[in-house]
Formats: structure tokens, C-alpha cells, sequence
């Protein structure tokens, strides 16, 4: 997948995610609501076992359909012997894995007004989507600021 492939299927799925959680609530209307993601894409290798692999590359940990580590290869060029990848991997150059988070943000503007309660069961919502439908981990809060 490309970079340009991975922001759009991104942003596809989080602005899904939204929309529908906004429109759940009784009484939304969401025509004429603008609504902007902010995301962009981290080039990620799969572990290859047995081939090359070029120095500062980040290979990603796939856990519960996300990548939630990234280890990266320190020399000038290591091969990978196993994956995921082993504690050994450090004397080849690779890792050790790092925790990887991602921020995202998501602003609306015009034509929603709700009330706290109303906001967070979006968000709820917005998260149960992400979550079970995209395979998103949320390693922090996620917060609702009205700027």
C-alpha cells in the first residue's frame, strides 16, 4: 500500500466512524456539518525473514490487527531470523521494539450543537467503531475539546 493509499483509507475510515456516531444520536442532523481529519501515515515494513533489510527501516508489531510496536534496524543493513521479532534480534541490529502511537485528530464545524452527555456518547460510539470495525488501540484518553 502506498502513502497516499494509507492517508486515504485512513481518513475513509475514521470520517466513517465519525459520521455514524454523530447521526446515531436522536435529532443530529448532519447536513452542512464540515468535518476535517488530521492524520498522516508512518511508512511501516513487514518483518521479512531472511532478506535484506536497509538500515533506519521500522518493522512493525501486529497485535490484535494493529501495529503497536515498531522496532527499527540500527546498522547499516540487518536480516531478520525470526518474527516477530526476538529479544537475539538485538545483536543483529534490530530493535529493541518501542511502543508506536499515532494522534489523529477530528474537528467539526457548523450545524451540530449538543450537550456534553450527547458529545461523549459520540465519542463512545466513535471509539466502539474504530475499535472493533478498524482494529484502532487507544493507548491514551480521548478527548473532546470545543475550540
Amino acid at each position: 500500500m502506498t502513502s497516499a493509499e494509507a492517508l486515504q483509507s485512513a481518513q475513509n475510515e475514521v470520517m466513517a466512524a465519525y459520521l455514524e456516531s454523530l447521526v446515531d444520536i436522536p435529532g443530529v442532523n448532519s447536513l452542512g456539518v464540515t468535518t476535517v481529519t488530521t492524520y498522516s501515515p508512518d511508512e511501516i515494513s513487514n518483518c521479512y525473514i531472511g532478506q535484506p533489510i536497509p538500515g533506519g527501516t521500522r518493522i512493525g508489531y501486529l497485535a490484535g490487527g494493529a501495529i503497536t510496536q515498531i522496532a527499527r534496524v540500527t546498522l547499516q543493513q540487518a536480516t531478520a531470523t525470526s518474527c516477530p521479532l526476538s529479544f537475539t534480534q538485538l545483536n543483529a541490529g534490530i530493535g529493541p521494539y518501542e511502543e508506536y502511537t499515532k494522534t489523529l485528530t477530528v474537528s467539526t464545524r457548523g450545524g451540530t450543537t449538543l450537550t456534553r452527555y450527547n458529545w461523549t456518547r459520540v465519542l463512545s460510539k466513535f471509539q466502539s467503531i474504530l475499535n472493533l470495525r478498524y482494529q484502532a488501540l487507544f493507548r491514551s484518553q480521548v478527548l473532546i475539546n470545543n475550540n
